[in-house]
């Protein structure tokens, strides 16, 4: 296991615990203070049933997470499973349909004048996803677009063998990859990506030529970092940074930058 895979398993579970128990207690308290009002129990008769119920609330808390974040337990649990089979140097039929990229992501393409090199999509998956890859005017830098959401992601193959992803979703650490994540539009991940590239170019890091192959290799070096986290605690990181209610946990960017840089 990594140090990078520990560190971010033990990021978690603490995190769950300390909200599991907070839950427990305060359900407990609750529980306790209503039986006593409505039921007219003995204090100390009603302190195992509200410690029960404490407990109870604590679970389905869990439970409600574990099915109603973005990623449920089910559907990684379905992700992990399946063996990765992504082809992505298929090109993708003329005929798929996909939506307009938007504006924004129009806009930031043109800006840094890249070209489309080709239309991947995974033909085993139903449904299908299809990406739109393109390249800098130098080789370094590969974007995929996803059809499908519009989302964007920066790849560069470093001189060490690693790959230098830029995201505005989160993605567990793995040894192949520094994971520069960034929440914002598509000129913030460029304007990171760039600067990144530019940092780690002092530490003697030099990018090298970004072949179509790395979004392969991305995708599989994905799939990996979910497998060797599992299903349960995979399913409490917040991947896109947004507040909620549920158990969803956010990893600071610039840790998980650190974590997988060094």
């Amino acid at each position: 296991m990594s140090r990078s895979l520990r560190w971010i398993r033990a990021y978690l579970g603490e995190a769950l615990l300390v909200s599991l128990i907070v839950t427990a207690v305060i359900g407990t308290l609750v529980s306790y203070a209503f039986l006593l009002v409505r039921t007219g129990l003995a204090p100390i008769a009603a302190m195992p049933w509200a410690a029960l119920l404490g407990q109870i609330a604590a679970l389905t808390r869990l439970a409600l997470a574990m099915s109603t974040n973005p990623l449920t337990f089910r559907y990684l649990s379905d992700y992990i499973a399946a063996p990765f089979t992504f082809r992505p140097l298929l090109a993708a039929p003329l005929d798929l349909e996909g939506g307009e990229r938007p504006a924004d992501v129009e806009a930031a393409l043109q800006g840094w004048k890249l070209s489309r090199t080709i239309t991947v999509h995974d033909p085993g998956a139903e449904p299908s996803p299809v990406f739109d890859l393109f390249h800098s005017p130098s080789g370094v830098v590969l974007a995929a677009v996803s059809r499908a959401t519009g989302s964007v992601s920066l790849m560069t193959e470093l001189a060490d063998g690693r790959i230098l992803h830029t995201a505005d979703l989160v993605v567990p650490p793995h040894p192949a990859m520094v994971i520069n994540t960034i929440h914002g539009t598509p000129h913030d991940l460029a304007t990171a990506h760039t600067r990144l590239l530019a940092m780690l170019s002092t530490l003697d890091i030099r990018p090298a030529q970004t072949g179509v192959r790395a979004f392969a290799d991305v995708m599989a070096a994905e799939h990996s970092a979910y497998a060797d986290l599992g299903p349960f605690l995979g399913s409490m990181l917040n991947i896109d940074g947004r507040v909620s209610p549920n158990l969803s946990y956010t990893v600071d960017s610039d840790d998980l930058l650190e974590q997988t840089l060094l």
